[in-house]
């Protein structure tokens, strides 16, 4: 399902769901193949997460604070959405 997607996307009359869900998308899938051990690969799927939504500038922050060690779990919606207000503040 993701590669046809990110295949067929720009094609006239696919789905184009946007560049928030296609990055969440993207991270999602990373991490599934992080806990699977494939470091390499949810590397690769977190690029494609920027290069979705470059002017995200949290996501940016994310790919850039990645370092040869063993990758952080990788929550989207953490990294993606902004932070809930505190209603009790």
């Amino acid at each position: 399902m993701y590669r046809d997607y990110f295949r067929t996307r720009h094609q006239t009359g696919k789905t184009n769901i946007g560049r928030l869900l296609e990055a969440a998308l993207s991270l999602h899938v990373a991490e599934f193949n992080r806990r699977e051990g494939l470091d390499t690969r949810a590397r690769e799927l977190i690029a494609l997460a920027v290069e979705a939504d470059p002017n995200h500038v949290a996501l940016r922050n994310f790919e850039a604070a990645l370092t040869s060690a063993p990758l952080p779990t990788i929550a989207w919606d953490l990294i993606l959405l902004p932070p809930k207000s505190d209603p009790s503040a």
